[in-house]
């Protein structure tokens, strides 16, 4: 390495140095800069919790088209959604399960959709709780369900092998997830 040489100067009473540019090696193609430690990309908002045996992004199960109309351009996907302890959802990521979450740009409220392919016993587990907790319905087809606890809505819908689940303070009646819930249904396999 060559030596630096310092060029000084003396005026005014200031004293300043500065290196001589002409005495430092040119950098070449072949002599890499430093590298400067790379920072990890943040997560994809638009992937699930768990995408165990479901091959869907989140944006993908409902899309942001559907997310748009539906919540009024008001609704976003929560990229810091995880599944509550208890839920719907939780079972369904529980089972190998995608589990997907928006959140209102203006109240915070929660809207989650989560699915599951399950077996022959455990789908009749779950069609069998879905019975004793909600009321049948067919706004999202032939084995629907709907309940409302007073402060959310809850959907258990079952097409195939897939369980669906939908929960939300906003599914006051069961057409309020209808749109929600059908697009999710049609975008699975």
């Amino acid at each position: 390495m060559l030596p630096v040489v310092l060029v000084c100067a003396v005026a005014l009473g200031v004293v300043g140095c500065a290196p001589d540019d002409h005495l430092l090696p040119t950098p070449t193609a072949t002599s890499p800069g430093p590298s400067l430690p790379s920072t990890p990309e943040p997560p994809d908002p638009n992937e699930g919790v768990s995408g165990g045996k479901i091959d869907l992004l989140c944006n993908q199960l409902v899309s942001d088209d559907v997310i748009y109309e539906w919540g009024n351009g008001n609704f976003a996907i929560d990229s810091t959604f995880a599944a509550p302890a208890g839920s719907l959802a939780a079972d369904a990521v529980a089972e190998g399960g995608l589990a997907c979450g928006w959140v209102n740009l203006s109240s915070g409220e929660t809207v989650s959709v989560a699915v599951a392919d399950l077996g022959d016993d455990a789908l009749a587990t779950a069609k069998a709780d879905a019975a004793a907790r909600s009321t049948p319905t067919t706004a999202y087809g032939a084995d629907g369900f709907f309940s409302f606890d007073g402060s959310a809505g809850h959907v258990d819908v079952f097409s195939g092998n897939y369980w669906l689940t939908a929960e939300s303070t906003w599914f006051y009646q069961q057409g309020d997830a209808a749109p929600l819930v059908n697009a999710a249904i049609d975008a699975l396999p």
